[in-house]
């Protein structure tokens, strides 16, 4: 998984909107995958969130013991290691944590792969479509099941 190109400020903009949307609060920690996704962090900053930490997709998110309550994935890679990835993250969510990815266009086969592997995992899903942008942004919450399967 890799994060070739950075959100923009607008895309970021959209991605922060839909994660407060969700119900998250400024005292949640929040990971953003990617070390070139600083507007994601300038914006979750502008609207008071202060616990934010920034990973690279190779590494991270790699929390030791900490969990997170919410993890953004501005962008998404289309190559198959991702779903490798998407493992890491799902330990380091929080139960009932959300998990938000980002991809442009279309729902592609790489997308629904992650779908489906992420239902299979006992996620629930939404997705929401920003037209201006051509920006899907895709929030999945970890449910008991995925829970349970993870225990």
């Amino acid at each position: 998984m890799s994060t070739q190109s950075a959100c923009n400020r607008a895309t970021a903009s959209l991605i922060v909107r839909d994660v407060l949307s969700h119900g998250a609060a400024s005292r949640d920690h929040v990971v953003v995958v990617g070390s070139d996704q600083i507007e994601v962090v300038v914006e979750l900053a502008h609207h008071g969130f202060d616990e934010v930490a920034c990973q690279s997709a190779q590494a991270g998110p790699g929390l030791g013991n900490e969990t997170a309550d919410i993890i953004i994935v501005p962008t998404l890679d289309r190559d198959p290691s991702c779903i490798a990835a998407l493992e890491r993250f799902e330990r380091a969510l929080k139960p009932n944590g959300l998990l938000f990815l980002g991809a442009g266009g279309a729902l592609s086969p790489r997308l629904r792969q992650i779908r489906n592997f992420l239902k299979q995992r006992g996620f629930t899903f939404t997705r929401a479509h920003f037209d201006a942008v051509d920006f899907g942004v895709y929030c999945c919450r970890k449910t008991a099941a995925a829970e349970a399967r993870a225990a």
